[in-house]
């Protein structure tokens, strides 16, 4: 079952036994001793392709503000009760009845305290009131299409045989109750302003359409056509199908099987069940609100990822035992818990309660209530954007290449960057790719709002891959590792999104440090200055004024606007060798802070972070450092650093999230690396391994986590226009959005 406190999840942490990988940043195996001279700006070759949506899942915006919308039973209005009219003809005259087939355009009525069993053919144009009870063998209408109407009065009962369905165009009042069975037919359209208990079996096809201000309590329940109620009860199945919206407060039954079909739940709905089997990906549970429940003993799916689709955000679910089909008929519930499969609100520690409503009582615990300095919120995911599968354009492979880093234009346009270290030479060694080839993708994403996100065109570059960019102006900057240049930094056009084919506007640059590269070539035998030695790889670039602030795996420094090394007063090229990679940059608030490791070995190593002015562009006096913040294991995560006032952050891998100013820290355990870490007025949003949590600002400690319930560890993240961007390594792009739950009584 769920727990309550919001405290569980560093509990689950713990116990959980889940491994976690890590994201590369293309460091491994990077001699930052070789020699490569500095060349001019060079431009290169890439390979532009059109969208792909097929890629981007978008759950959409699951969850509305509570009262945006009317609740079920507020959807429709019922007419007041009629009365018989005075040139009705009393449907229990066999005279009038007319074997069955009463006259066209005419009214007839059941009167109270008479019962009437019979077969009926309806020609068109024919109401009948029934007042008091009235079953219907068989119901046609030989073929002719028109308007028919029951209305079932106050004490009045209508029923039908077990194989009969209302017939097309025919519509039902009902202010009594209907019986025995119900099955409203194709265009058919059922309206009722009372509790329907004593069916035995209800039902809606895929063009009926059923509306009721109160209950439906039968022993089975199935609904394929749009249906509206307070509550659908089922004693034994309730059976959603085909593409039917549900509108209701409240599911009950033994089993409910989802098919297919979108279920919206009043703001505090419930779905109580036994058995709760997912047989089909398309079925969605919606809430016209911020809270809702999906509780069961048992949920039985075909697939770990239906659930994130299945179940929207602000919907709580309640689950005793999870259970997956493996191709045969047999349930299998072995080995399974709530981390293996994933949610959109994937907390286990989220808000499991709803108030009594009109049709159902209370369920869970209540929470406290929540102080308007700490709401309840929930993180939600609204869409995947899945690795990149290329194989006709450059061998891009689903859980290989991996998403690096997000960043934002000024129109909110997203610019995402992707990597792969290869082994495809002996320059090129990385023994967990043996074979393939080294390459990098740039990819765009357009944010529609309430619309979703779609994907532009992207660009795979061969022999390149990008560790980070920043969009400057009408430009991309990127700094990574290409085969043939080793360390680098590009340009490209925002714009290029709407190239095809092979372009000539991608300009890269060798970067450098400072040691001279000379030649003993010459004829003489004296050595010659020819550049500078590699950089080994480019982990980070910032823009500050003018110039650009590069982080790479030699060291740290600035460039100009060109790409060109800039000179100190005495001409020498501006560069701090590190003795380990330098790994991130940021600048705020009129800061820099850089993050290096304290060494080069290839397990672990100490960081350390050094404050600087910002524009301080020589990197000359280090206003304040941060010596051996803590061990970074493995050395290859992105670990970024990020000023926010006086608070300094340092991701330190499996270290954890350290804020170095008051040495608070945040870690999910030993294998859960934090790579990647954004923060906005109230809360830090940390990547780490598997999980997206969100702390609170004050402590760091923990209010809402999603898990994505696999091995692949998120590199970095990013906020805007009140979503949160994460570049998921081999898990693509994900986006989320925070949620604030709203219990009302």
């Amino acid at each position: 079952m769920l727990r309550f406190t919001r405290n569980s999840a560093l509990l689950f942490a713990a116990v959980s036994g889940v491994l976690y990988l890590t994201g590369c940043s293309s460091e491994e195996g990077i001699d930052p001793d070789q020699k490569v001279p500095e060349s001019a700006l060079d431009t290169d070759s890439y390979s532009v392709y059109g969208p792909n949506q097929s890629r981007v899942h978008n759950y959409g915006n699951s969850s509305t503000r509570a009262g945006e919308y009317p609740e079920a039973v507020d959807s429709f209005t019922m007419p007041d009760c009629p009365a018989i009219p005075a040139d009705a003809k009393d449907l229990t005259d066999s005279s009038v009845l007319n074997y069955g087939t009463p006259a066209v355009n005419s009214s007839y009525y059941v009167a109270a305290g008479k019962t009437l069993e019979t077969g009926l053919c309806l020609k068109g144009g024919i109401t009948i009131y029934v007042a008091g009870k009235l079953k219907v063998t068989s119901l046609g209408n030989e073929g002719v299409a028109g308007e028919n109407k029951f209305v079932v009065l106050e004490g009045g009962e209508l029923g039908f045989n077990d194989w009969i369905a209302l017939i097309p165009g025919t519509t039902v009042l009902n202010y009594g109750d209907l019986f025995a069975n119900v099955t409203v037919g194709e265009t058919a359209k059922v309206y009722s302003a009372t509790d329907i208990t004593g069916c035995t079996t209800f039902g809606v096809n895929s063009t009926g359409e059923f509306f009721s201000k109160g209950s439906i309590v039968a022993q089975n329940v199935r609904l394929n056509g749009n249906s509206v109620a307070c509550a659908f009860i089922a004693e034994e199945e309730l059976t959603l199908n085909d593409k039917a919206e549900i509108k209701t407060s409240y599911l009950k039954a033994k089993t409910l099987t989802l098919n297919a079909s979108n279920v919206i739940l009043d703001n505090n709905g419930l779905v109580e069940v036994n058995r709760l089997n997912v047989s089909n990906q398309d079925t969605r549970f919606t809430v016209n609100g911020t809270n809702a429940v999906v509780a069961a003993k048992e949920l039985n799916t075909y697939n770990l990822t239906w659930p994130k689709q299945v179940f929207a955000a602000g919907i709580a679910v309640d689950v005793e035992t999870y259970m997956i089909n493996e191709g045969t008929k047999k349930w299998d519930q072995t080995n399974w818990s709530r981390s293996d499969f994933e949610f959109q609100v994937s907390s286990e520690d989220q808000v499991v309660y709803v108030p009594a409503a009109g049709c159902h009582g209370s369920y869970g615990q209540k929470p406290e209530q929540p102080t308007p300095d700490e709401p309840v919120v929930e993180i939600k995911k609204v869409t995947d954007i899945e690795p990149i599968e290329d194989p006709d354009h450059g061998d891009h492979d689903h859980g290989v290449i991996s998403a690096t880093c997000i960043n934002f234009g000024p129109d909110g346009t997203a610019y995402a960057s992707y990597h792969l270290r290869g082994n495809g030479n002996d320059a090129d060694k990385n023994p967990n790719y043996p074979g393939v080839k080294q390459k990098g993708c740039i990819e765009v994403y357009k944010d529609n709002g309430e619309g979703g996100i779609t994907l532009g065109s992207y660009m795979i570059a061969p022999d390149y891959d990008f560790n980070h960019l920043i969009v400057d102006g009408d430009k991309i900057i990127t700094v990574g590792n290409c085969k043939k240049k080793d360390a680098f930094i590009g340009s490209l056009p925002v714009s290029f999104a709407s190239s095809e084919g092979v372009q000539d506007d991608f300009k890269v640059k060798q970067l450098t440090t400072n040691e001279p590269l000379y030649d003993t070539s010459d004829k003489t035998g004296n050595q010659i200055k020819v550049g500078f030695t590699s950089a080994g790889d480019g982990n980070c670039v910032v823009r500050q004024g003018d110039y650009y602030y590069v982080a790479t795996y030699a060291g740290y420094g600035p460039l100009n606007l060109d790409f060109s090394r800039v000179n100190d007063a005495d001409g020498n090229k501006i560069f701090t060798k590190t003795t380990g990679s330098c790994k991130h940059i940021a600048i705020n608030g009129g800061k820099a802070a850089v993050l290096s490791l304290d060494t080069y070995d290839k397990t672990s190593s100490t960081a350390s972070v050094n404050m600087f002015d910002a524009n301080d562009y020589k990197f000359a006096t280090v206003l304040r450092s941060y010596d051996k913040v803590g061990t970074v294991a493995p050395v290859d995560g992105k670990n970024v650093v990020a000023i926010d006032g006086d608070n300094v952050y340092a991701c330190l891998s499996e270290g954890g999230l350290v804020r170095l100013n008051d040495n608070k820290k945040f870690s999910r355990g030993t294998k859960v690396p934090v790579n990647g870490m954004a923060f906005d007025d109230k809360y830090v949003y940390v990547a780490n391994g598997s999980f997206v949590s969100v702390l609170d600002k004050t402590d760091l400690h923990e209010v809402c986590y999603y898990h994505a319930a696999n091995e692949k560890s998120a590199n970095y993240i990013a906020l805007k226009n009140g979503k949160i961007y994460v570049a998921f390594g081999e898990n693509g792009v994900q986006v989320y959005q925070l949620v604030e739950k709203e219990i009302t009584e």
